[in-house]
């Protein structure tokens, strides 16, 4: 689950991830930036951010997704960890409710 919220191009809020074994669960704060792709199509607006964890020890993310033009409450992207001692990366499909 992602609480977002931006002032003009800069993006904060909180994350959390829920799995059906609870002690996998993790979540904390989020921060990053939202702006026109410096490549490729200006219209395209990129987001950056930066997932820090609540809890001590888990891992932190970096996050890289694009705005769907044709749909403004949906974006998809990639992320992948800054400092874990297992990595895990992926990607991920967001629609607003």
């Amino acid at each position: 689950m992602l609480n977002l919220s931006h002032v003009n191009t800069q993006l904060m809020g909180t994350w959390q991830q829920t799995f059906p074994d609870g002690r996998n669960n993790t979540g904390g704060t989020l921060a990053g930036t939202a702006s026109p792709r410096l490549t490729g199509n200006a219209s395209d607006v990129l987001i950056t951010m930066l997932w820090s964890p609540a809890q001590i020890g888990a891992c932190t993310f970096t996050v890289e997704a694009m705005l769907d033009n044709n749909d403004l409450d949906h974006f998809t992207g990639t992320y992948g960890p800054v400092d874990c001692p297992a990595p895990a990366s992926g990607s991920f499909d967001v629609t607003r409710h």
